[in-house]
Parts: structure tokens; sequence; C-alpha cells
């Protein structure tokens, strides 16, 4: 039998101090972290537990305050923030919360600065981490857990891992807008989802087809698309996507899009085909962002709170962080709401 692979401990925690939490000898520590077979995996565990909890207990900013880390849950390579409104809004619910808790908040766009092994550990100088995004980076969740990091997902989630989740009902905020707009007449109704790598959009999803189903209407297939990757929540892709649809020839009377600014880039396409919103076509959009009040006409969407998601994720992450369990996996769906503006109408006689 191989050995495994050495246990990753940080600079200045020391095996006699790892012994003393673990309650093992200084040997066996030296074994478990080189990788030894001779380790018990529960021996190797408490070890590893002991890191985990050492290096936890010697992170403090200059005050004497514990850190936590804000970044994005999907792997990115550049800080333009203009990409990323998602992570601002909840950094709004986060610092009022953190600065009533003593807990300073380390913000940073480029989630790749998790995986990097240079010279600066940002997962070392961390007691606890916030990660933002309905994407999320199967190398960045690998990561935290490899490292024992008390993590929480702010809008995303992954089912059956042991990361906490908050993010709001968007199951439930598909279905009461298919409803809206069944109650308007509309009978052909498109949806342009977000990216498949999001378990948001697998829900998204299935809000669309249960609202569908519930107000009798047949699911076709053709109406029902998207595209991958990260990016695929802006306008570009919904520009792309909807020209799309309107190629199809029993054209839509209605389509429903997985964001604000999916629907952005989707008006601006109904436009060019010389068609008009909402006259001929009704949209529809999610998250209800600043942008709903600057399209014309303003856009329908539906309302979540992130400020409040930053807050109640800052709350599970504090709460793990004093040890307490219960919220290791599981996950806070908060409600949803339709904001209804000019860019739904009834359905064209």
């Amino acid at each position: 039998m191989s050995d495994l692979e050495p246990m990753y401990v940080p600079e200045g925690i020391s095996q006699r101090e790892i012994a003393a939490r673990s309650g093992v000898s200084v040997a066996t520590v030296s074994r478990a972290i080189a990788g030894s077979t001779l380790v018990s995996a529960r021996t190797r565990k408490q070890v590893q537990q002991a890191v985990a909890d050492l290096d936890r207990e010697r992170v403090r900013d200059e005050s004497g305050r514990r850190v936590i880390g804000l970044t994005n849950s999907h792997l990115v390579q550049t800080s333009r923030p203009s990409e990323f409104t998602m992570l601002q809004e909840i950094l709004g619910g986060v610092e009022s919360a953190a600065l009533a808790a003593g807990v300073t908040v380390y913000t940073f766009h480029r989630s790749s600065y998790l995986l990097d092994s240079g010279e600066v550990d940002i997962l070392g100088g961390l007691n606890g981490l916030l990660l933002v995004g309905g994407v999320v980076s199967a190398e960045v969740i690998q990561k935290v857990l490899q490292r024992e990091v008390p993590t929480v997902l702010v809008g995303g989630h992954v089912p059956g891992s042991q990361l906490s989740s908050v993010a709001g009902d968007v199951a439930r905020g598909t279905y009461l807008m298919v409803q809206h707009l069944a109650e308007l007449g509309h009978q052909r109704i498109a949806f342009v989802n977000g990216p498949s790598e999001t378990y948001t959009s697998f829900e998204r999803r299935a809000g669309f087809l249960e609202g569908l189903y519930d107000v009798g209407l047949p699911l076709d297939s053709a109406r029902i698309t998207h595209e991958d990757g990260y990016m695929a929540f802006l306008e570009p892709s919904g520009y792309r996507l909807t020209q799309d649809i309107l190629r199809e020839g029993d054209r839509p009377t209605a389509i429903i899009y997985a964001s604000d600014r999916l629907a952005v880039g989707g008006m601006s396409a109904i436009r060019e085909a010389g068609l008009r919103v909402p006259d001929d076509i009704s949209v529809v959009g999610f998250d209800n962002s600043a942008v709903c009040e600057a399209t014309s006409p303003r856009l329908t969407s539906v309302a979540v709170d992130r400020v409040e998601w930053g807050t109640r994720a800052f709350d599970r992450l504090l709460r793990l962080l004093d040890g307490e369990k219960s919220f290791a996996g599981d996950r806070l769906q908060l409600p949803v709401t339709i904001e209804v503006r000019e860019s739904t109408a009834p359905v064209a006689g």
C-alpha cells in the first residue's frame, strides 16, 4: 500500500502544538503529516482537525479581530468589478453585520487567488470564507474543503456537500413569472436560462416547468435555451439566445430571462428584429437590479434581496466559527416577489 499525500500544515504551527491539541504523540503527528499509511484514518483526521483549529485561532488582523474573506465562487481571472454586481450587493449586507460583530472583511474579486500556491497564502490568513455567485467552481470548493476553512455559499448551492448556502428561492421566482404572464393571456412563453453548471439554473428550469403545468400550458423544449460559462448571465448571451428564439417559426409572445442583464441583451435583439416590448413580446428579468429602472420600457423582474443574503450568510458563518455545527450542509432559501413594470402587458389580440 502506497503512502497518502502529505498533509498541508501552515507555516508557524509546530508538530508539538499539533500533538498537544490532537492528543497523540509528536512522532504520530510527524507520520500523519508525511502521509504514512501506518497512521489510521481516524488519527489522521484528528491531526487534520487540530491543524485546522490551530490555524484559525492564530488568524487575526492587527487589532486582534477575526478575518473573513469574501470572493466569487467561480474561478475569476479578471478583477473588473463591473462584472460582479452580486458580490458588491452582498458585501452591503456583510459589512454592516461584520462591523457590529467586530469582524474584518477582506474582499477580492479574483477567486483564483484561493488556488495560488505562491508566497501569499490567502486561505491561511482567513478564519472563514463567503463564496458568492451561482456558478460554483469545483476547484475552489475542493480547496476550501481540503483546508477545512468554514465556508458559506451565497447565491449558489452544491447538493450533497457540507457547505451551508443562502440564496433566494429562484424556482419560486420563475414559477411566479409564468403565473404572471399566463394571467396576461400569454400561452407561448420562452425561457432563457443561466448556465448549466449552476444548480440554481436547474431550479429555475424546474420552476418554469411547474408553472407551465399548473396553468395548463404545453411544454415546447425549443423555447428553453441557455449558454454555459459564468459570463452567460450577461447581456451578450441574452442577445444571442434571443436571436435564436426569434428565428423559430412560432414566435413566443413572452420571454422570461434568468437575469436582468440577460433580459437587457434580449431586448436589444427584439428591437433589432423590428419588434416592440411589450406590444409584440413581453419581457421578464430576474434580480430586480438597478438596470430595471433604466430600460425602456422599464423591466418587470423577480425581486431578490441580496443585502439580506449577505447579512444572513454572515450570521451563519459566524455561528460556524463559534463552533455551531447545525448549519453544516444545510440551505436557506429566502422569499422572492415580483416587481411588475411596463415590459409586460396582455398578449396582443
